[in-house]
C-alpha cells in the first residue's frame, strides 16, 4: 500500500501541475487575445473608399440572420436608402429563438421549454418591427422566414431535403411553427430555404442586396451568405439540369456587412465618435472594404434602433452598442473562376503543380483565439482547379500539418445528388472520402475528388481541434 503522505504529495503534485498548465494556457490565449486586439485597434479607416448612397427608384434587399442584425450592420444604409425613395424589403433568415440564455432571462425560467422559445421568437419579431420603424421601413415590407435559429448552417450542410428534415433544438420542430413566415409550416431544410430566397428575388428584383459576410464566426451568419450567393448567382436549378444559367439573371450588387469576428468591433462598448474599421485579419484578402458614412440623425435613429431590442441587450448590451457608431462597414467580394490545370494536377502533397494557378480563398494567418496546436491549425489558403475528371484542392496551413488536428474541404456542386454537402477530412494522416486522391507534405493537403457535373462549385474549409473549430475559410463560389 502506498503511504498516505506519498498518495497526497502525488496529488498536490498532479493538481500543481494542472493548475500550472492551465494558467500558461491562459496567458497564451491572453497574450493571443492581446495581439489581436492590438492589431484591429490600430487599423486606419481613412484609405476606405465611401459605399455610395441608394437613389430613387432603387430595390433594397436586406437578408439578416437573426432579428437585430439588421441594425447592427446596416441600420444608416437602410434609413438613407428609404429617405432617397428606395424601396426596401428587409428579410429575417430565423427568428432568434435559439439562444438558451436570453430565454431563460427572458422568462426567469432555469430550463426553458419549447414553447417558451417560440414565445421568445415573437418578441424578437415584435422588437425588429420596432427597430425598423424607427428607420422608415414598415410592417408590410418586412418578411420572417421563421428558419431554425442556429440552425441554417445544419441546412446547408447536412439537411438539405425534406425527407431529411432538420429538428430545431430549441422550439423542436422540423417545421417554421410561426402563423407568419414567409412559407407556411417551411421546412427545415436547405432546399426550402433557396426556394424562399429565390422566390424573393423573382418576386423583388433587386438592384442591391446586403448580407452578412462569409468570414463572419456566427454559423447562421455565414450560411445566410452561402443561399444568398447561390441565389444571386442563378447558378441553381433543381428542376432543369440543363438550363441552368451560367450568368445571374440578377444584376444587382451585394454588399457585406459584419457582426461577428472575434472581439470585434474595437473598443467594445458605445464609441458614437469612432468609425468602425474592418477587422485586421480580413484586410488585404479577397474583400473590399468601404465604409458608409452616418449623418448625426442616422446615427441617433440608430441608437433609437438598437434600443428597441432589449430583450438583448439585457444579454450582450455591451455588444451590441459596440455598433452605435458614425459610420458602418460594407465589403464587396466577387465569385472567382475554377480554373483548369492545361498539364493536369499530381496528387503528392507538393504544391509545384499550382504554381500559376491564383489562390481561390486567401485566409488570414494567426485570426483564431483557441489553441491552434502550434499554428498548425492556422489555414492560410485554399486553392480549387479542375481537369478532365476530378477536382482539385490545394489547403495550406501556417505551420505544419499536425496529427491532432482535423482539416476538412467542403464542396457543393451536384445539386440534385445526395442534397448533402460533400467534404474530405484529414485526420490521422488520413482522408475519408469516397474515391478521393490525397497526401501531404509539411504544411500542405492536397486532394481530389471526382469532378461535378455542374457549371459551379461552391468551396469552404475548416480545421477542428478535439471536435472544436479552430480555423475556417469563408465559402467562395467558383464558376466554371
Amino acid at each position: 500500500m502506498v503511504p498516505i503522505a506519498i498518495r497526497r504529495w502525488w496529488g498536490t503534485a498532479v493538481i500543481t501541475a494542472i493548475l500550472v498548465g492551465l494558467a500558461g494556457f491562459g496567458i497564451v490565449l491572453s497574450v493571443s487575445a492581446f495581439r489581436i486586439y492590438r492589431q484591429n485597434a490600430g487599423v486606419d479607416t481613412h484609405e476606405l473608399r465611401n459605399w455610395p448612397e441608394s437613389l430613387r427608384g432603387d430595390r433594397i434587399l436586406v437578408f439578416a440572420p437573426h432579428c437585430d442584425d439588421e441594425t447592427l450592420g446596416v441600420s444608416g444604409v437602410i434609413q438613407r436608402a428609404v429617405r432617397a425613395g428606395a424601396d426596401v424589403r428587409v428579410v429575417f433568415m430565423t427568428n432568434g429563438d435559439g439562444f438558451p440564455y436570453a430565454v431563460q432571462r427572458q422568462y426567469r425560467r432555469l430550463r426553458p421549454r419549447p414553447a417558451d422559445f417560440i414565445r421568445f421568437g415573437k418578441v424578437r419579431q415584435r422588437e425588429a418591427v420596432a427597430a425598423l420603424h424607427t428607420m422608415g421601413v414598415r410592417p408590410e415590407q418586412i418578411v420572417f422566414l421563421g428558419y431554425p435559429d442556429r440552425g441554417l448552417a445544419e441546412l446547408w450542410l447536412n439537411h438539405w431535403n425534406p425527407w431529411n428534415a432538420y429538428v430545431s433544438f430549441s422550439t423542436g420542430h422540423s417545421r417554421s411553427p410561426y402563423e407568419d413566415s414567409y412559407t407556411p409550416q417551411a421546412v427545415y431544410c436547405g432546399r426550402s430555404v433557396l426556394s424562399d430566397v429565390q422566390r424573393l428575388f423573382r418576386d423583388f428584383q433587386p438592384t442591391v442586396v446586403y448580407c452578412p459576410h462569409p468570414s463572419d464566426n456566427h454559423s447562421d451568419h455565414w450560411a445566410t451568405y452561402t443561399f444568398v450567393t447561390l441565389a444571386v448567382s442563378g447558378q441553381y436549378n433543381p428542376g432543369a439540369l440543363g438550363a441552368i444559367p451560367r450568368q445571374s439573371p440578377y444584376p444587382c450588387a451585394v454588399g457585406l456587412y459584419l457582426v461577428h469576428r472575434g472581439d470585434w468591433p474595437v473598443p467594445q462598448g458605445e464609441h458614437v465618435s469612432r468609425d468602425l474599421a474592418p477587422p485586421s485579419s480580413l484586410l488585404g484578402l479577397d474583400t473590399t472594404w468601404s465604409r458608409f458614412q452616418l449623418t448625426d440623425e442616422e446615427v441617433d435613429a440608430k441608437r433609437r434602433a438598437i434600443a428597441c431590442y432589449r430583450s438583448q441587450l439585457r444579454v450582450m448590451k455591451r455588444f451590441l452598442t459596440s455598433f452605435h457608431r458614425r459610420a458602418e462597414l460594407i465589403g464587396t467580394r466577387g465569385t472567382a473562376e475554377l480554373r483548369e490545370a492545361p498539364a493536369g494536377i499530381v496528387v503528392d502533397g507538393f504544391d509545384r503543380d499550382w504554381q500559376n494557378l491564383p489562390v481561390s480563398i486567401p485566409d488570414p494567418r494567426e485570426d483564431s483565439l483557441p489553441v491552434d496546436v502550434g499554428g498548425s491549425a492556422d489555414i492560410t489558403s485554399l486553392r480549387a482547379c479542375r481537369d478532365n475528371k476530378r477536382l482539385c484542392f490545394l489547403l495550406t496551413t501556417r505551420k505544419p500539418l499536425n496529427k491532432a488536428v482535423a482539416y476538412r474541404i467542403y464542396w457543393r456542386g451536384d445539386p440534385d445528388d445526395t442534397g448533402k454537402t460533400r467534404s474530405i477530412t484529414l485526420k490521422n494522416r488520413k482522408a475519408t472520402a469516397a474515391n478521393a486522391i490525397s497526401d501531404q507534405e509539411g504544411a500542405v493537403w492536397e486532394a481530389s475528388v471526382p469532378l461535378p457535373d455542374t457549371p459551379y462549385v461552391f468551396i469552404g474549409a475548416d480545421t477542428r481541434y478535439r471536435g472544436y473549430v479552430v480555423d475556417k475559410v469563408g465559402w467562395k463560389l467558383l464558376v466554371n
